[in-house]
């Protein structure tokens, strides 16, 4: 969109995106900036939800059905505590 318009953007997420559009907002023809807006409200609402998501996770994670398989596997380096929950999910328990 930006490209369009002949304008370099910020690296895309909801904060930097808000953050471009409030100090160069003002170069874009209206039509333009409202889509922006709009675009930038789908990308908010999409990092919500995703932290929502990682929280679920990491929760779950931490329930006693999964903490001592999850500990195990994030004993491992470089394995943080969503990348263990794919793997446990992958692999089913360990018996």
């Amino acid at each position: 969109m930006l490209n369009t318009a002949s304008f370099r953007g910020p690296k895309f997420d909801g904060t930097s995106g808000q953050e471009w559009l409030l100090t160069h907002g003002h170069l874009l023809k209206d039509v333009q900036r409202d889509a922006f807006a709009n675009f930038l409200d789908i990308i908010m609402l999409i990092e919500r939800q995703r932290e929502c998501l990682k929280r679920t996770i990491i929760f779950a994670n931490r329930s006693e059905d999964f903490s001592a398989r999850i500990t195990m596997l994030k004993s491992v380096l470089g394995i943080d505590e969503i990348r263990t929950c794919i793997v446990a999910a992958e692999v089913g328990p360990f018996e």
